[in-house]
């Protein structure tokens, strides 16, 4: 069963600003988030303390946090950026 991936403006604007090579890996990810919302295998993912379907995927320096609807089959991309104190702080604005 496929996923569907939902992201913001914001968010495509700043996968477009990355360089190619790191932008084809991102790509290489949504394409199995598609398939494997968790690929834990696969890549560095990791459930963020303290709620319920909300996963944290590293690739390089940046991060993507992405909210997981099981019922819906929809991700929710919500946060891209590089690693900084600043990363995990207010997710959901």
């Amino acid at each position: 069963m496929l996923f569907e991936i939902i992201s913001s403006k914001k968010i495509e604007k700043q996968f477009s600003e990355l360089d190619d090579k790191l932008k084809s890996k991102f790509f290489e990810f949504l394409v199995c988030l598609k398939t494997d919302p968790v690929p834990t295998n696969k890549y560095d993912i990791k459930k963020i303390f303290g709620s319920k379907s909300t996963f944290r995927a590293r690739i390089q320096k940046h991060r993507i946090i992405y909210e997981i609807n099981w019922n819906e089959k929809r991700i929710f991309l919500l946060k891209f950026d590089k690693r900084k104190d600043r990363t995990y702080k207010k997710i959901w604005s």
